[in-house]
C-alpha cells in the first residue's frame, strides 16, 4: 500500500460549516477554511511529539508525550521552546542510528493519516517514515540528521 504524503485533505473526518469553519470530528480543533482548502496537521514539528512507542508501533496520544522518552514529558515543551525535531537533544550523533532504525521498523497510527473508511475499525496504521515525512515536510534520510 503506497500513501502519497501530501498535507490533510478534507474528508469525513471533517466537516465544512457553511464555508466559514472546519471542525475535525477526531480532535474538536476548529480552523478557519474554505471548501476543498488543505489542511497542515495540528502536529509540532516532532513526529515523536504526542506518540506513544511500543514494540514496533507508535500510537498517538495528542498530549506532551515524547515516544523517545518511555511516556515522558517533551523537554523543549517543558522548557517553553518551540518543539523542533532538528533541534530536539534526542536528534544527536550518538541516537542517530537507533532512531532510523526504529523509523524504518516502525508502524505509526495517526489520526491525520487514517483512512476515512476506517473510522471506526482496525486499520495498518503507516510506516513511521511516512508519519515524519508528513510533520517534518521532507524525506527522512537515515544517514543524516537533519
Amino acid at each position: 500500500m503506497q500513501i502519497e504524503i501530501r498535507k490533510l485533505i478534507i474528508s469525513e473526518e471533517l466537516q465544512l460549516h457553511r464555508g466559514e469553519l472546519l471542525m475535525s470530528i477526531s480532535n474538536a480543533i476548529k480552523v478557519p477554511a474554505t471548501e476543498g482548502e488543505v489542511l497542515s496537521p495540528p502536529q509540532p514539528l516532532c513526529p515523536f511529539h504526542g506518540m506513544y512507542m511500543g514494540p514496533g508501533v507508535f500510537l498517538q496520544t495528542k498530549g506532551n508525550q515524547c515516544a523517545l522518552k518511555k511516556s515522558g514529558p517533551c523537554h523543549m515543551k517543558n522548557g517553553g521552546e518551540v518543539i523542533n525535531w532538528d533541534e530536539c537533544s534526542h536528534n544527536n550523533e550518538e541516537d542517530k542510528l537507533r532512531i532510523s532504525q526504529v523509523i524504518k521498523n516502525s508502524q505509526a497510527f495517526p489520526i491525520e493519516l487514517r483512512p476515512a473508511d476506517k473510522k471506526n475499525e482496525w486499520w495498518d496504521g503507516v510506516p513511521m517514515r511516512t508519519w515524519f515525512e508528513f510533520v517534518m515536510k521532507r524525506k527522512h534520510k537515515p544517514s543524516v540528521l537533519h
